[in-house]
């Protein structure tokens, strides 16, 4: 017995399609290897728009700049993905004063201003529980049974971090406010 194994593989996934070979007429092994070609044909388009409408979807749950969810990607995780238990806290904060970095230093001095923020909370929270829901409004889940060692982990990081901007070194501060949760339809 023979058989004819046909690979595609795209950035999405891999598949084999293994057509048997034995005993056919030359005539069907001309029909097998022309179906091979043509579902080859009909498959590269499809796995194509599927790895658009992934990255379209990817790219309308998450903030462009800071790489972190927006507020979509925040009612997804919430209403989807998130389980949540007993030691659960979310957390809003708003970088102060955030216009004076923008008007004073210029829209890329603000734009770095979130983006170090961002790598914070990613580096606290992890960036699956981390959102940017405005201009300089974010927001985090903390699941820790230990909220208070989490925000003064937050806060000395804050503290200990300088925005390198042209010739200036820059410090921002953050307003946090948080509430734990109990039920995510309160939200």
């Amino acid at each position: 017995d023979m058989a004819i194994v046909t690979k595609i593989e795209n950035e999405l996934s891999t598949s084999y399609w293994i057509f048997t070979y034995s005993n056919k007429t030359n005539i069907e092994k001309k029909e097998i290897v022309y179906l091979i070609k043509l579902l080859k044909e009909m498959c590269y388009p499809v796995f194509g728009n599927l790895k658009r409408y992934y990255k379209a979807l990817a790219d309308s749950n998450h903030d462009q700049l800071t790489k972190l969810h927006n507020r979509y990607g925040l009612n997804q995780i919430l209403s989807h993905y998130y389980t949540y238990n007993d030691t659960s806290y979310i957390l809003a904060m708003d970088i102060d004063n955030f216009k004076s970095f923008n008007d004073t230093y210029g829209h890329d001095c603000g734009d770095e201003v979130l983006k170090t923020f961002a790598n914070i909370l990613t580096k606290l929270f992890n960036a699956k529980y981390s959102f940017r829901v405005g201009g300089e409004e974010f927001i985090c889940i903390a699941n820790s049974n230990d909220i208070e060692g989490l925000l003064n982990k937050l806060l000395i990081e804050i503290h200990n971090s300088v925005i390198e901007y042209n010739d200036y070194k820059l410090k921002f501060t953050v307003s946090i406010g948080g509430s734990r949760i109990s039920s995510f339809n309160e939200l």
